[in-house]
């Protein structure tokens, strides 16, 4: 007797998982992108002036505290760039160059999918922190298996000052993600006011050249129909 329905592979959606977390990697810039995020940067120079809270004080209560209504309002801001702007200034962001494997539209949702990652991540990696912070008791199965691993009892300890650094980090660059984010709206909506008060979009019912909203969404378009005439005049 067989079933209705056919049976599908049962890690498939661990692939699908893979294959859309791949996409918004790419899409988003990968470690190119990361690295040279002026975001991340002021985030590991304020880790470092605050090294006082993570070496001496609790500072996985802080994220556990503020990242789930951090969280919320990275949710909002992708809802609204979601519903942002009308069906033609969405159709132009959509359009991609000939050389672009990703849209603007793709990059920028990206980019918000990203704050909420990293928001999630510190917020996991905090409460991990917490569940994690205690002494191995003697003729524990965790000391057994520290010992069959070749490892003191204090391993877990001795790493204590690295995992706070990194917690931490991620905790400052998820508070500098909600900025940009924040930043990233207001960019928007400047691109948005600028095309649509120009006139190939205003008067003519024409979109301007994708080109322009994509280099630094702030240059001016040229319009043939609306450069000024100029005569030149014959001397005899």
């Amino acid at each position: 007797m067989t079933s209705s329905t056919e049976r599908k592979p049962f890690f498939i959606q661990y692939r699908g998982t893979i294959k859309i977390v791949l996409r918004y990697w790419d899409a988003y810039g990968g470690w190119s992108d990361l690295i040279r995020s002026p975001y991340l940067h002021a985030s590991i120079a304020l880790t470092l002036i605050f090294h006082d809270a993570w070496l001496n004080k609790p500072w996985h209560l802080s994220p556990i505290a503020i990242l789930p209504n951090l969280l919320g309002f990275s949710l909002g801001g992708l809802a609204i760039w979601l519903a942002f702007g009308d069906d033609n200034f969405r159709q132009l962001l959509l359009e991609k160059e000939n050389n672009d494997q990703h849209s603007s539209y793709v990059q920028s949702s990206a980019s918000f999918v990203h704050f909420v990652i990293i928001q999630f991540l510190a917020l996991i990696y905090a409460i991990g922190f917490q569940s994690l912070s205690y002494d191995v008791q003697k003729e524990s199965p965790t000391e057994k298996t520290l010992t069959l691993l070749g490892l003191s009892s204090d391993f877990f300890y001795s790493l204590y000052n690295y995992t706070s650094f990194v917690g931490f980090l991620f905790f400052i660059y998820s508070l500098f993600s909600g900025v940009a984010a924040t930043l990233h709206v207001f960019r928007m909506v400047t691109i948005f006011e600028k095309v649509a008060n120009h006139p190939a979009y205003k008067i003519q019912k024409k979109q301007p050249k994708r080109k322009w909203v994509l280099y630094q969404g702030f240059h001016r378009i040229r319009s043939k129909k609306h450069k000024p005439k100029t005569s030149s005049k014959t001397t005899n």
